[in-house]
């Protein structure tokens, strides 16, 4: 019989249109066996025929679905997941060195704005949408990153980290990257970290962010294929219905896809594909903020997106699924930190009655793939709000538990509610 050890787990490009098998391009990461496969609806025939048995029965629809566990790491059969989880991919670019910088000033906003063809960095403070100059901010002009004091991200870095109400350090990179080489952004930095991107020509590197498209368009559909079992089958137009990520203290980044598909094809021809050189994402490697708080101290995150596709896609001329229909998408989850003064001040947050918003990143790194520039995996979540906040127990010590929710407030903003942005060795887009 065949070892579970022996399997492989493909995956393809994106389909077009879905359901229209392609070529496979990547080995999935998985950790366990999949339970993804064709799954029979029989009903039984209702005649009556004066014979105390049933007839027989028939088959009336069949279900390609379900889960694929996965160890997830930077490479192009965990990206292709987060594409159809998400939909909106940014272009792959080289990546030469990201910092983050953050505004714990009294204003209630603090606008990052970052110009590739200006070559400049600056920010606006004051109330959302009327944001101003502010004068201890380079005195209340913007950086020219091709002058002297900050034409590099080490000199960079340092001047903000010395501006009164800034905090900014260096994630990744070497500090000669060209500060002129900064990447187009605007963003929020108040209580938040707000992560700026360096590129490098040299760099091979690619760094591609991943958000959720928010309107009716449908999300992308691929090709997979199992290896390994008395056959090989295809499984086509399958589309993530559900993505978990979790890390856990002295553990590794786990994840799980939730997969709805729309047919199986028999004696697929085997791959002969290796799984990339990348690394797991281990839990300690890496850093947590919530709101305008750094937490080492955390035990577990966890964070589960849910697009709520429409089961029962089937209709008329095939017996499976034969269109997705996702539904409005939820991002939410879990973490546990020491209990100190500074989590026990969010409990207070669940009890407000107009609901009060907070920021939250997170990253882990793999191995370096270029200069000091890891494999990595970075989650942003600018507006959460905790949901509930219970004392967990840890070897007969308290700590503090609490559930978020990702949403999407009213107002001026210009944040996407979730970012994944990962960095790995191969330039293709998902």
């Amino acid at each position: 019989m065949p070892s579970i050890k022996n399997i492989l787990w493909t995956i393809g490009g994106k389909e077009s249109p879905a359901g229209t098998p392609h070529a496979v391009e990547s080995v999935i990461p998985i950790r366990a066996t999949p339970s993804l496969t064709r799954k029979p609806g029989r009903v039984t025939d209702p005649a009556i025929t004066g014979v105390n048995m049933k007839v027989g029965d028939y088959l009336a629809s069949d279900d390609v679905s379900g889960s694929i566990p996965l160890a997830p790491r930077a490479c192009p059969g965990f990206g292709k997941f987060l594409v159809s989880a998400l939909k909106t991919e940014s272009t792959p670019a080289k990546a030469g060195a990201c910092i983050r910088i953050r505004y714990v000033g009294a204003h209630a906003s603090c606008k990052v704005l970052a110009d590739t063809g200006a070559n400049t960095l600056n920010v606006l403070t004051g109330a959302a949408g009327a944001e101003g100059a502010n004068v201890a901010w380079n005195g209340g002009a913007a950086m020219d990153l091709t002058s002297a004091s900050f034409d590099t991200v080490g000199e960079l870095v340092a001047a903000i980290d010395g501006y009164t109400d800034w905090e900014c350090e260096k994630v990744f990179g070497a500090t000669s990257v060209v500060g002129g080489d900064i990447v187009t952004k605007t963003c929020q930095a108040k209580s938040q970290w707000a992560y700026i991107w360096f590129t490098a020509a040299s760099s091979t590197a690619y760094v591609r962010h991943f958000t959720p498209d928010l309107t009716d368009a449908e999300r992308p559909t691929y090709t997979i294929e199992a290896e390994g079992y008395q056959d090989n089958f295809t499984y086509a137009g399958c589309v993530v219905d559900t993505l978990s990520l979790s890390a856990a203290l002295k553990g590794m980044v786990e994840g799980e896809v939730g997969i709805l598909g729309f047919s199986e094809a028999l004696a697929a021809v085997a791959s002969g594909f290796s799984l990339e050189d990348a690394v797991p994402l281990f839990f300690w490697d890496g850093a947590f903020s919530l709101g305008a708080k750094d937490f080492d101290y955390i035990s577990n995150f966890s964070i589960n997106i849910n697009n709520n596709h429409n089961k029962d896609g089937y209709g008329q001329g095939a017996v499976g699924r034969i269109y997705h229909q996702k539904g409005m998408f939820e991002a939410k989850g879990q973490m546990t930190i020491r209990l100190d003064a500074d989590t026990y001040a969010h409990r207070a947050s669940i009890f407000t009655a107009t609901g009060t918003v907070a920021s939250m990143s997170l990253y882990f790194n793999g191995k370096d793939i270029y200069l000091t520039v890891p494999e990595f995996l970075l989650i942003e979540l600018p507006f959460i709000q905790l949901t509930n906040f219970t004392y967990a127990e840890n070897n007969g010590i308290f700590t503090a538990q609490m559930d978020w929710e990702a949403v999407h407030p009213a107002g001026t903003h210009w944040d996407d509610p979730l970012t994944i942005t990962m960095i790995s060795d191969d330039a293709g887009v998902y």
